[in-house]
């Protein structure tokens, strides 16, 4: 029976790591995302933003692609469900 207790727990403890780790990529994402768009708002082109914000061009002109559809808002987290749908 403490065995089969033991088991439980660390198979919790693995599921909230993982939980914690998806929410960091997903919020480091999500930051990425509102960066791109202010820059995007002030006229400036993926690869200007990837240099300014040091990320890969590939990325930027990826958020970029999707972002131009919800200009002029740009609803950071529409903008990354729809990124999650291409990635």
């Amino acid at each position: 029976m403490t065995d089969m207790c033991k088991a439980i727990q660390d198979m919790q403890d693995e599921a909230r790591i993982i939980g914690r780790e998806e929410g960091r990529e997903e919020g480091g994402l999500l930051k990425l995302i509102s960066q791109v768009c202010r820059k995007m708002q002030k006229g400036k082109n993926a690869d200007i933003i990837a240099d300014e914000l040091e990320e890969e061009l590939d990325m930027v002109e990826a958020i970029c692609r999707v972002a131009i559809d919800f200009a002029p808002e740009y609803d950071a987290l529409a903008i990354y469900n729809e990124i999650q749908k291409i990635l």
